[in-house]
């Protein structure tokens, strides 16, 4: 969705301080931020009042086909209710075609808070109602199936993290040796990576992203002003099988912020261990080169050859061999 790029200075002060306010109590929080829902197949449709909406808002209403009193394509996009998507597929048992209703549950706003699980359960019948009201679709879930959610960790800093630790942290959490990079470009840092992410399987997506560099790319705050603090944000997008594998189900209503806790500690308990599989790959790593060029160079080359192929393989992988600044230190004060 794009951004209202005309954000007076007054409201960028404002966007600040409220940012600053999620913030006073505790420096970082687990929540979750975008949910999307199955809400099943039973619909009522005022279909005059969804024409009214759909001439009123056009920019919000991307597609509309019904016949008679049914919808047979819809979607509305909405920053006050998020995305809305309803169609027709076949049902195999019945041998006929019925609704599907699909809603996807934005934060909405700065997107700087997350949301409890009973908060999300309090705002999806808050929607819901609205958009009765709004359009006309009276949703009547009998069961509410997760399609796919986002558990964000939010967290502030007093400076930018640096991007190989960053890199190193989504490595051990997402267990995969290479993540991809991305970059907003309207911001104070456009020469850094802002979006780190990985994907091992299709099931989890990790993202690691500097969330102050994003609301200045959005126009929401100054971007070129000096601040005491940073703003990031790691999430874990599942879908609908991995939400059944770790929460043994998919109905709203099962699930319970203990099993939020279980998961996420699980998540943090598996990359610690994969961090120091890392650092002991890396020491390895660094000894074994150390040794192979100071055979093939002599002592007076090999080091330079090292630092050479430190700068190559962090050019090719997004990492050095050597992770530890200590033993550059360490070489340094040796002269050697």
């Amino acid at each position: 969705m794009k951004r209202n790029t005309k954000v007076s200075t007054e409201q960028k002060h404002l966007n600040e301080k409220e940012i600053q306010s999620c913030f006073t109590l505790m420096n970082s929080f687990w929540g979750f931020d975008r949910m999307d829902f199955n809400l099943g197949e039973n619909l009522i449709v005022d279909i005059e009042k969804l024409i009214e909406y759909s001439k009123k808002n056009p920019d919000k209403v991307k597609k509309l086909n019904y016949n008679s009193n049914q919808i047979e394509d819809l979607i509305i996009q909405s920053r006050e209710f998020g995305r809305l998507e309803i169609g027709k597929i076949y049902k195999k048992e019945i041998g006929d075609t019925v609704n599907y209703c699909l809603l996807q549950l934005n934060h909405g706003g700065l997107n700087f808070e997350t949301l409890s699980i009973s908060a999300i359960r309090k705002k999806l019948i808050k929607v819901v109602t609205e958009i009765k009201q709004q359009t006309g679709i009276w949703i009547i879930p009998t069961t509410i199936r997760i399609h796919q959610m986002e558990i964000s960790f939010t967290f502030a800093t007093d400076a930018i993290i640096h991007f190989q630790t960053r890199n190193l942290l989504l490595r051990a959490l997402s267990n995969t040796s290479q993540v991809n990079k991305k970059v907003y470009t309207k911001c104070s840092t456009p020469e850094d990576h802002h979006i780190l992410s990985s994907k091992k399987n299709e099931n989890l997506l990790h993202v690691l992203y500097d969330k102050t560099a994003k609301a200045e790319h959005n126009n929401q705050i100054e971007s070129n002003v000096s601040r005491k603090y940073r703003i990031y944000r790691y999430e874990m997008t599942l879908n609908e099988q991995k939400i059944k594998s770790e929460f043994k189900s998919t109905d709203l209503d099962k699930l319970n912020h203990d099993q939020l806790y279980s998961f996420v500690y699980s998540v943090i308990k598996k990359g610690f261990c994969n961090f120091k599989i890392i650092v002991q790959t890396s020491v390895r790593d660094t000894q074994n080169k150390l040794k192979e060029l100071y055979e093939e160079k002599g002592k007076d080359g090999y080091m330079k050859t090292f630092f050479e192929t430190q700068l190559n393989h962090a050019m090719d992988y997004l990492y050095p061999i050597t992770l530890d600044e200590s033993i550059f230190y360490l070489l340094m004060h040796l002269n050697l």
